[in-house]
Order: structure tokens, then sequence, then C-alpha cells
């Protein structure tokens, strides 16, 4: 918020509202992450609804709020575009070249729980067989299968959400900065010098 006295504006301070929007957010971020399935799909839909609700802020309204919202949709349609560039590379953390990928594998790796099982028997095979083990590896037996506790693909599509979420939500408080300090050079250049 703008300081009454000198027209700065701090790029970092929040409101409790934002800052329970955010905590709640992140909440909902984690358990996308971990739980996948209905949590991933209350995510995607509740990035939606603030993506379109911001497109519309960004569209209609004025000053700090549509500083905001313009700030927030532009990073997160950059981050989408470069996704798309990507290609099929952005749906491996193996083998991504974006470095938001890498550490959304990264995130992954210290989530997930595998089980090894022998799919001629159904039996679960000791982990420390499989100690070596890289996911998309090769030389671990036509008989063995491996279980994730987590889904891959719907972890990525949230981490990928959460990603540019915050792409969107630095964006928009960076526009709002930028915003106050024009108005206050504004203001400053029409006020009358003695």
């Amino acid at each position: 918020m703008a300081n009454g006295n000198s027209g700065t504006h701090c790029l970092f301070q929040f409101s409790l509202r934002e800052l329970l929007v955010l905590t709640v957010f992140a909440a909902l971020g984690l358990a996308a992450l971990k739980f996948t399935g209905v949590a991933g799909g209350v995510l995607q839909a509740v990035s939606a609804l603030v993506l379109m609700g911001l497109l519309i802020v960004a569209c209609v309204d004025r000053g700090r709020r549509q500083a905001f919202a313009i700030g927030f949709v532009v990073p997160v349609v950059v981050y989408t575009i470069m996704l798309s560039l990507g290609g099929s590379k952005e749906q491996n953390f193996r083998w991504s070249r974006m470095f938001t990928t890498k550490l959304t594998g990264v995130a992954f790796e210290s989530m997930v729980i595998r089980t090894f099982l022998n799919s001629d028997t159904g039996e679960i095979l000791p982990e420390e067989n499989f100690r070596n083990y890289t996911p998309g590896g090769f030389g671990i037996g036509s008989s063995v299968n491996v279980h994730e506790s987590i889904d891959r693909g719907e972890f990525l599509l949230s981490g990928h959400i959460l990603w540019g979420m915050l792409f969107g939500y630095l964006g928009g408080k960076f526009a709002v900065f930028v915003y106050v300090r024009r108005q206050s050079d504004d203001a400053y250049r029409s006020t009358p010098s003695p």
C-alpha cells in the first residue's frame, strides 16, 4: 500500500486478507500435489476462475487493481506459451529443458513412494533390490511392475499450475509497484514548483 508520507510502495507488503488467500491457495496446492485426484481438480478449477476473473478486471477496471490483473495475467500466459513450445519434453521430469519442470520433478521424487511388484505373482518385492532404479530407466526386468503412490502426470500438471500462479502473483505485485511509482512521479511532475 502507498505510504502517505513518501508516496513509496513496498513490493512485498501484504494485507491480512491477501495473506489469508495466499495461505489457503498454498494449502490447496500442497494438497493437489500430495493427493492429486479431486484436490488437483479443485486446484485447476480455482486457478481457472482466478485467471478468468483477473482477465475481466484487466479489461474493465482501472488503477491498482487493473495493474495487478495485467501484471498477473501476462506472466501466466508467457509461462503457458513456454510450456507449450517445450512440447512433450515438458511432460517428463527427466528430459525437460525448463527449470520449473526439473524442480517439480525434485519435489515429486521427495514425495512419491514406489512399490515394486512381481507382475506374475502380485507379490511386493523388497525395495533394496531396486535402489538404483530411475523412472523411465531400463533393466528392472519384464516381470516387475512399479506402482507410484502419486500420479506423475497430475503432479506435473498441478506443479505447472502452481508455478504459473506464483509467476502471476509476483508479476501482479511488480505491476502495482511500477504503477504506484509512476503515479507518484506523475504527481511530483504536476506539482508547481515554488
